[in-house]
């Protein structure tokens, strides 16, 4: 806004203001194998000057083999006033522009090479390659290499840049030189958001964003969010999700702790603008049983119901041979056996479960039923 009322009180930066612009763009796609074809144009004057520019373009884009490509001519003519305001010189330019990016899947996952160039009838040529592609667990970390030369006393230039975001926060860092100088950024930044449960530290906030709450899931990614995953207490935040639509919010199971079980691990949240929602995921913490379940030296009934002790909230179902799946287990307990109404088809289990899981972060044990008195 203070360069805005500065340029009022300076006459020439208030010739460079632009005053009206106008763009028009049009896409269409040839077929699946042709590409797509893209027009443009635009025009754009400026206050107190007669000063104007023109651009016509004209674009290709298309894959092949995974390999994309593109192609472009633009055409730009600028016109400027002499100082009596009274005649016009233009300034014509036409500029080719061609890119490549190829995969190199076989031999660096989630890496492309790219090439491209920029030819300008009046300012020389530029030649750039480099390399970029994402990395770790999560695609956490975004890097790129490139490497330039240009004509017309432009020299040797290039950069290398590298981001990773994580649970708390993103850090960035870069190198760059050209023939006059070399530059070395770095930064740290990250968002910070107080709610009932406490504090939440994330990658930075965007307008809109969406605090997960899933307690006890410590660790877990959240899908199409690189970087971002639930902090110690099962809490992250995801930014800039679009507003005033559906939002599906997914937590990654395949790196859950072993002792979590979600009873859902996507919810849908659909904010207004500049809105914190929060994204509810119900979670058992403890342990996986698979527990094998005898009344008598007989196998536990199919069908029959089995609630903890001390949580008479969760049911889980026997079925064949008297085994049944229980999660959120402690270490040690009572679990309750129902298959009737008749004091004979009731009993209860007490169990004490090795430190070891048996498989896959299930714990298999056998109980023994018996009738309470």
């Amino acid at each position: 806004m203070q360069e805005v009322l500065d340029s009022y009180r300076d006459s020439s930066a208030l010739q460079d203001r632009r005053r009206n612009r106008a763009e028009l763009t049009m896409s269409q796609t040839l077929s699946r194998e042709l590409g797509s074809l893209t027009l443009s144009a635009a025009r754009e004057d400026y206050w107190n000057s007669a000063r104007s520019m023109a651009s016509w373009s004209v674009g290709y884009n298309n894959y092949w083999r995974n390999i994309s490509y593109g192609l472009t001519w633009t055409y730009s003519k600028n016109g400027s006033a002499t100082s009596n305001d009274s005649a016009n010189n233009s300034a014509h330019d036409q500029l080719l522009a061609f890119n490549v990016s190829v995969p190199l899947d076989k031999f660096l996952p989630q890496t492309w090479a790219s090439y491209g160039m920029n030819a300008s009838k009046n300012g020389g040529t530029t030649h750039n390659i480099g390399m970029n592609g994402v990395a770790l667990e999560n695609n956490s970390l975004n890097w790129n290499v490139q490497q330039g030369y240009g004509t017309d006393g432009v020299g040797y230039t290039g950069n290398m840049n590298g981001d990773y975001k994580g649970t708390y926060g993103e850090v960035t860092a870069g190198y760059s030189y050209d023939k006059n100088s070399e530059r070395l950024n770095y930064g740290l930044q990250g968002g910070v958001i107080a709610h009932a449960d406490g504090i939440t530290l994330s990658q930075p906030l965007g307008e809109t964003n969406a605090l997960i709450k899933a307690p006890g899931a410590h660790g877990v990614n959240i899908r199409n969010q690189p970087g971002a995953r639930t902090d110690y207490r099962g809490y992250t935040v995801v930014s800039n999700i679009s507003v005033y639509r559906k939002n599906d919010l997914t937590l990654d199971p395949q790196n859950m702790p072993e002792d979590v079980e979600l009873e859902i691990n996507t919810d849908t949240v659909t904010p207004t603008r500049g809105a914190v929602v929060r994204a509810d995921y119900l979670s058992k913490v403890g342990r996986r049983v698979l527990m094998t379940l005898t009344d008598n030296n007989r196998f536990v009934p199919f069908g029959a119901v089995v609630t903890l002790a001390d949580d008479n909230k969760s049911s889980f179902i026997v079925g064949d041979r008297g085994q049944v799946f229980l999660s959120g287990m402690r270490e040690q307990g009572a679990i309750f056996v129902t298959w009737g109404r008749q004091s004979s088809q009731q009993c209860r289990a007490d169990f004490s479960l090795p430190k070891q899981s048996t498989y896959a972060g299930i714990t298999e044990v056998s109980a023994s039923c018996h009738q309470e008195r």
